[in-house]
């Protein structure tokens, strides 16, 4: 019991100790010439003790089940004080997140057998839970600041960007105050990614400005 207990209590474990290396200095090298740059960071998969398995009796970074995280609040809370460490650890260092994503492209799991790079799935309703009772609470609480921005995928993708954002604004429970919404509200933005169809499908990206 005490072993499973520390298994979901990243205060001791976590480290971005990889990411010293190379990443963080190179980032630093950026802000010199360029102090005002501002960091988004975007998460691509959960540890894989976090996942579900896909064809295997346990999850692992790339490819992802649907849904892509354990269907447990212990893994759930526990990745919302990941991400949180994250954010911490790299201000720590000198890099300043000051926005993030939720998933990158996190329905690609729906599309490639199997997903041949880290990922983890999410619909729209998942998603926007995630951020309403565990994200949203940890980033609110430990970085009052920083801003969260939802869908980080296609502009269109199976549905248009606006139909996967309203998903995930019911189930988060809207917009937050600094975009205009209720006090309880986490979303601050929508992040889309600027390619595909040849970059012909604006008409989705202009849906979602008008109705929000």
């Amino acid at each position: 019991a005490t072993r499973a207990a520390r298994r979901y209590d990243l205060r001791s474990r976590f480290s971005i100790d990889h990411d010293r290396e190379l990443i963080i200095p190179l980032v630093r090298r950026a802000l010199a010439k360029n102090p005002a740059l501002r960091f988004l960071s975007s998460p691509w998969s959960p540890p894989g003790w976090m996942k579900a398995g896909w064809l295997t009796k346990r999850g692992y970074m790339r490819n992802s089940a649907k849904p892509g995280m354990l269907a447990d609040p212990r893994v759930f809370a526990s990745y919302a004080l990941y991400l949180s460490k994250y954010v911490a650890e790299y201000r720590a260092a000198g890099v300043d997140v000051s926005m993030m994503t939720i998933q990158n492209e996190p329905d690609s799991a729906d599309h490639q057998f199997p997903v041949a790079y880290p990922c983890c799935n999410f619909n729209g309703t998942e998603e926007g839970a995630f951020l309403k009772n565990y994200l949203g609470p940890q980033m609110r609480t430990d970085h009052p600041d920083l801003q969260i921005f939802v869908h980080d995928g296609q502009k269109f993708h199976d549905v248009p960007i606006l139909t996967r954002v309203n998903q995930i604004l019911d189930a988060a429970g809207g917009l937050s105050p600094r975009a205009g919404g209720a006090a309880d509200g986490y979303v601050d933005g929508v992040a889309f990614h600027w390619y595909g169809d040849n970059l012909k499908n604006y008409q989705y990206l202009a849906a979602l400005h008008d109705k929000w």
